[in-house]
Order: structure tokens, then sequence, then C-alpha cells
């Protein structure tokens, strides 16, 4: 838990605030996505029906070509030399049950429905709840395999399909008991619906197992592709991508001040005086008290947008700095004696588009 010093947050904000408002960059809600071309298949990594590429999770994005998912067996069957060459995926086999077909290859008649396109992602249960991690780990990730490989745009929406799971352990083996995907509520399946449309999700859970049917799969991913977030137009397309499916259109800064948002937190990451902060903030600007863990994830987005500067301590509710307008500006508190606080990664998504600042706390008092 830290405080901080009213005057040297004051200076921040007014600071942040004169810099940024004179120059803005706009993005029109009508312009797509920019995304990188898929990178081409190299020859070096593809072995027959198996196609292997660098992978955020697992480090290897695995695509394997016809797969049947018995789901009442909780099992994928392949043909015998695909088997063979799924040690070329790193981790495919830790996670997933592969077995072999009855016949020699994968007859559409024991299928009970077939798709194109299939795309088999995993997540820790602990990642999924945490709203950066699900940020990071998973939602830009996924948003990269089906929005910015230009072969899925030749596709049929109704031919592609999703299916999210959760590992029992890191790495290990899925979860057919999670209730995570139960609560179509819950923040995860607002961000997952919304990341994935307008394909079909299938949550890998009991539900789907009662179903006791063969879906088939011409091609099927498994994981994720590796993501450089160091790109600006892939944070922006994200964005923006994000923005339109909710109908948020980018506007101009009307304030003739500042509108602040300071967000509250519990726990060891509280600030301290967060009422005397908000009372210095006052005196010179509008300012809101917001709390994100009692907001839907569309209600957290549509909140920030009110907002030209947003102020919080390190974590999870600084992560909808992603969804600020052009001209809004984001500050990072980073606590007192925090030691090994990787901060970095939220900095470098955020920068991508707005005006960011750290600020370190290194006294006890917040000065």
């Amino acid at each position: 838990m830290s405080s901080v010093h009213p005057k040297l947050c004051q200076f921040l904000l007014l600071t942040c605030w004169y810099i940024t408002i004179s120059s803005v960059e706009r993005i029109t809600e009508d312009q797509d996505p920019h995304c990188e071309d898929s990178d081409k298949d190299d020859p070096s990594c593809i072995i027959e029906d198996v196609s292997h590429f660098p992978g955020h999770w697992p480090s290897s994005y695995c695509k394997v070509k016809n797969v049947a998912f018995h789901v009442g067996e909780k099992s994928l069957k392949v043909k015998k030399s695909t088997i063979l060459h799924l040690d070329q995926c790193f981790g495919i086999k830790d996670i997933w049950t592969f077995d072999l077909f009855k016949n020699k290859f994968m007859n559409k008649l024991d299928c009970d429905q077939v798709f194109e396109r299939g795309y088999f992602v995993t997540m820790y249960y602990y990642h999924g709840s945490n709203y950066f991690h699900l940020h990071y780990d998973t939602v830009l990730p996924l948003y990269v395999a089906l929005h910015c490989d230009s072969n899925n745009k030749e596709l049929a929406d109704e031919d592609i399909v999703i299916l999210p799971a959760i590992e029992l352990t890191r790495g290990q083996n899925i979860d057919w008991e999670t209730k995570a995907f139960m609560d179509p509520k819950m923040y995860w399946m607002d961000v997952l619906q919304l990341v994935t449309s307008p394909h079909k999700i299938l949550p890998v859970d009991l539900r789907l197992r009662a179903v006791n049917k063969t879906i088939c799969f011409k091609e099927a991913f498994f994981g994720t592709p590796q993501v450089k977030f160091s790109d600006p137009t892939i944070i922006r397309g994200y964005r923006d991508f994000i923005k339109k499916r909710l109908s948020i259109k980018e506007l101009d800064s009307g304030w003739i001040q500042p509108h602040v948002g300071i967000i509250h937190r519990e726990g060891r990451r509280k600030i301290l005086n967060e009422k005397e902060l908000m009372r210095s903030v006052d005196k010179f600007s509008d300012v809101e008290l917001i709390d994100f863990s009692k907001m839907s994830f569309q209600e957290q987005v549509n909140k920030v947008q009110d907002y030209d500067i947003l102020v919080g301590i390190n974590g999870a509710g600084l992560t909808n700095a992603l969804y600020l307008p052009n001209h809004s500006v984001a500050i990072q508190l980073i606590p007192y004696k925090t030691f090994g606080l990787h901060y970095q990664e939220l900095v470098g998504l955020i920068t991508m588009y707005v005006g960011y600042f750290v600020l370190r706390i290194l006294h006890e008092k917040g000065e």
C-alpha cells in the first residue's frame, strides 16, 4: 500500500495534459484494423499434415490437418503419421489427448459436424481471471490469430469455431470440470465473445462432453501465435476492433479542464491517501474515483471514454488504458518498496497511441 504526494501528482497531471492536448492522432471508427500480413509458411517447419510456428502460449503455435474431436471420449483423432510428427509442436501432447482414427483416414461420414478451421486455445484459470493476463496472454494473441490471418477472410463466418479450454495445471491436461465458462456475465466471457465475433465459441467443459458428438476440422490450430507487442498496428488494430464492436466513436476532448479518473483498489496496492489525492486534484480538474471491479467489460471500456487522464496503481485496472481516447494520458503509480514488479509489459502496450507516465513512489509518505 502506498501514499501519493498530492502536489507531485498535481504537477504531473497538469504537465501531461498540456503536452498531449496539442498533438492528437485520430483514427475513425470506420477504418479496418491494421494487421501485419501473416508470415509465410516456412518450408522447414512443415512436415506433412503438421506445421509449427513461433507461439505465445505454448511456445509452438501448431496447425494440424484433418482432426476429429470426439468430445465424449475427450480425445482428438488423427492419422498415424500426424501423431508421429506432433512432437514438433512443443507441449501439445501434454495438454491435449491424441489418438488414432479407427480407419486409415478420417471419414466425413463419422463426423457429426465439419468445420474448415478450429482454434483450440488454452489458458490457466488464474490468468483468465486476471484482467491484465487475460489481455496479454489470451485476448491479444487470439485477436492476431483470428483477425490478422488473411486466410480467414476467405472463409464464411460459420466455417470457423473457437474452442477455449482451461489447463488443469500450467501446460498439463485439460480441466473438463471447469466452471470458468458457465457464467456468460463474467468479464472474460464478455471479452472472448467480442474478440471472437462473428465466429462460434464452443467452450471445452462438461457441457460439450455431454453432447457426445464428433466434431471434425479440416485444419485445427493449437495455442496462440507469437505477437509483436512492439508493433503499434497490432495494438491499435485490436483497440479499434473492440471499440467498433461496442459502437464507440472517437470524440475530441470537450473539457475546458481535464477530466481525471483515479482507479480505486483495495489490498496491498491501495492508495492510502486516496481522499487527500482526490481533494488535491479536484482543485484544478474534474475528478472521479472509479471501481472497475464492479463493472462488466463493456461498462469498463465505455467508462474510460470519459477521461482525459487515467491514474492508477500498477495492476489489472490500468489495463483499461488500452481503450482510452486517442488524446488521453495514463499515469501508472509504482508502489513504495516494490521490487521485481514487471510493469514494462503494460507500459509497452499503452504507449502505442496515448501519452504514458510512470511515477515511482520512493518514500513511504509518497514524496
